[in-house]
């Protein structure tokens, strides 16, 4: 049984942070790796034993701990070669000689002192002594002083009642022979192979477990700055509690305290220090690949899931350092000198890279004009991101093209428009057709502009954060919100101008809360309500509710329009577009008692006044929208979804009709007027409030 348990010792494999104290010297590591259950004489991946990984890297101390735990220094590795001629082969001589003293103590015993040759010289000087004459006092010992000498010891060996003192052994010198027959018999014990002579059990059928291997939850790169914080300390052997803590935070979440706990742990068995500040004489190699990669692995074993997303982002955010309202201004002069020397670039370009670059039948053609426009439009419309601010009537492209054409570049007191990520594309992928100096100043020029727009982003990460943050119980999750948030964030960013005398902050808190709450009335709906209606919707509500404090009844539709100054079938046309959908499900039951049993849902028969009425009011409005023209028919169909279609936004129109929502709105409004002439409108009068104009 002895023999079999020293095999399965060394038939064992090493683990990964055995393997890494023994390179490493942690030689107090090693022996608390001994001590829960490690292989002494095991084997790596290569077919070396502890004291082999020992000798090639010259660890002497921890050589010395494998060899007073029992390890055998006789094993040869798979090219045959002992830890011994290991460590002379890769220079280590102190190990060697470690081993060498261990391996043959019964050299260095001192042989037996021979003293023949002073019993001898006693000899010689009692004969050189004359005997004493008689009478006189003899100072030499004589025969009565030898046998009372004698007798004393007799009684002393009485004394021991019985006893029999222990005997000096003294070890033989150093046999070889015997030494070589040790070696073969230790050879012999490791190749043993245990031969069953037990009955054959190959016929008996068993059910046993499958095991369940469960994969790994985190695999390498899943926690980068875990992994970048154990490569420094193990080049400089330590790492302070500041860049602990901060990388527990950024990966780790709301799991750091069992984190800590394994990373700890495992910068415990890798020898590094962690502290406040760094000890004196501390000094480390580079970690070698191998040696970083078997350490990650052994904790990623170990350590919990990684943190989720919005917590390792908003970790990452609190990172980014602010910058002042000077910064900022520096940063806008970047951006206006990068656009400066890019339209200047643009401008110089041939007629047909001209031409590639800016499309004459471009949307963006003409937006500037009309975005004045914009900000007039009716209560029913929300005006365009650019208007948000009123400024900027003038986009990039009509500015490279003034530019091109003759006028004078703006200067240091005016803000150079700022160009749209899909021109910044669109230039960019036309680099390969334009001459070496050109493309070269293009590219430079893109690179600046975006490297000090990116810096102006991401100082004010958490400006974003916190207000997606404000908007977390709604209807989209917390990373879509922070998604919009930082796209609101990007296109401040592109529209600040430092010249007004207000902070970055300030002006991009309204377009990071706008572009969140666009995204809220378009995606958080099951069934989408334009973002018109969604503003209106909001503003019945509050004002419900601030008519409702302190009164006992609710308020009716009558005081909200009043209060509004709209009217009364315009707040119900606003509160009936204001409905929660439902499931057939809930239909009926305890979450939704006012809604009908899905049972109890019958259709009903078609009116025959209504189904001809309808026919009739059809009948006319495709009359009267053959008298306009072509491209106000194509409007006012999708606008009100005339022929059984969808209505459409003036934004999804302009899209489809690729044109802008202002020269969209223009042509309903031409068109409407047309349909609110006498003529035109006795004739609709009579269908008047019958039925809505969706229905044909």
């Amino acid at each position: 049984m002895a023999g079999l348990s020293v095999l399965e010792n060394a038939e064992r494999k090493l683990g990964a942070l055995f393997r890494l104290a023994i390179r490493s010297g942690a030689s107090d590591a090693v022996a608390l790796h001994i001590r829960r259950g490690e292989p002494i004489n095991g084997r790596d991946g290569a077919g070396l034993t502890p004291l082999m990984l020992a000798a090639v890297h010259g660890q002497v101390d921890v050589g010395s701990r494998l060899l007073d735990a029992g390890a055998d220094p006789f094993l040869t590795s798979p090219d045959g070669r002992t830890a011994g001629e290991l460590a002379v082969e890769h220079g280590n001589t102190a190990v060697a000689e470690l081993l060498i003293f261990r391996t043959n103590p019964l050299s260095l015993v001192a042989a037996e002192p021979d003293y023949r040759g002073a019993d001898a010289l006693l000899h010689e000087v009692a004969a050189a002594v004359q005997p004493a004459e008689p009478g006189s006092l003899s100072v030499m010992p004589g025969t009565q002083a030898e046998e009372g000498e004698c007798s004393m010891t007799d009684e002393s060996a009485d004394a021991l009642n019985g006893w029999v003192a222990d005997e000096v052994i003294v070890a033989p010198r150093h046999d070889e022979e015997c030494v070589s027959s040790a070696q073969n018999a230790q050879r012999v014990m490791s190749t043993h192979r245990r031969v069953s002579d037990e009955l054959d059990w190959s016929d008996v059928e068993l059910d046993l477990p499958e095991i369940q291997i469960r994969a790994p939850s985190i695999s390498l790169g899943d926690m980068p700055a875990i992994e970048e914080l154990i490569a420094n300390g193990m080049e400089a052997g330590f790492v302070g509690l500041d860049e602990l803590s901060c990388a527990l935070e950024t990966d780790c979440g709301w799991q750091i305290e069992r984190a800590q706990l394994v990373l700890e742990r495992m910068l415990d068995d890798l020898a590094i220090a962690s502290g406040p500040w760094a000890p004196a004489g501390l000094a480390r190699a580079v970690a070698e690949p191998d040696m970083l990669k078997d350490a990650i692995e052994a904790l990623y074993a170990d350590m919990p899931e990684p943190a989720e997303s919005s917590v390792a982002y908003a970790a990452r955010a609190r990172k980014g350092e602010l910058i002042k309202r000077e910064d900022e201004e520096r940063i806008g002069r970047h951006m206006d000198s990068a656009l400066g020397s890019l339209t200047r670039a643009l401008a110089s370009l041939p007629e047909a890279l001209w031409q590639l670059a800016f499309p004459a039948d471009s949307p963006s053609d003409g937006l500037a004009a009309e975005e004045a426009d914009e900000l007039e439009a009716p209560a029913d419309e929300t005006p365009d991101d650019d208007a948000v601010e009123g400024e900027n009537r003038i986009d990039f492209g009509t500015y490279v093209g003034l530019v091109r054409d003759g006028m004078a570049e703006y200067g240091r007191e005016a803000l150079v428009p700022r160009p749209r990520p899909p021109e910044l594309s669109r230039l960019l992928a036309l680099l390969p057709e334009m001459a070496a100096d050109a493309g070269h100043a293009v590219a430079s020029s893109v690179s600046a502009y975006e490297k000090a727009r990116d810096q102006l982003v991401c100082a004010n990460l958490r400006l974003a954060m916190s207000i997606a943050y404000g908007y977390r119980y709604r209807e989209l999750p917390l990373e879509d919100l922070i998604q919009e948030a930082n796209f609101g964030l990007m296109r401040a960013a592109e529209k600040f101008d430092f010249r007004r005398g207000f902070k970055f902050s300030t002006y991009a808190t309204a377009w990071i809360r706008q572009s969140v709450l666009r995204a809220l009335a378009d995606t958080g709906r099951l069934i989408r309500v334009p973002v018109h209606m969604v503003e209106k919707i909001n503003l019945v509500g509050r004002t419900r509710r601030e008519l409702e404090h302190g009164r006992e009844r609710p308020v009716g539709h009558d005081e909200i329009a009043e209060r509004l100054s709209l009217s009364a079938e315009a707040v119900r046309r606003i509160v009936r577009s204001d409905h929660e959908v439902l499931s057939l499900e809930e239909c009926g039951g305890n979450s939704a008692p006012g809604t009908p049993d899905p049972l109890d849902i019958v259709d009903t028969e078609a009116d025959p006044y209504g189904t001809v009425s309808r026919a009739s009011l059809s009948g006319l409005i495709e009359r009267m929208l053959a008298d306009c023209k072509e491209k106000e028919r194509d409007v006012l169909v999708l606008r009100f979804g005339l022929g059984g279609l969808d209505s459409m936004t003036l934004e999804e129109i302009g899209q489809k009709l690729d044109v802008t929502r202002e020269r969209i709105r223009q042509i309903e409004a031409k068109a409407l007027t047309r349909f609110r002439q006498s003529s035109r409108r006795d004739q609709l009068l009579p269908f008047a409030g019958a039925a809505s104009l969706s229905d044909y």
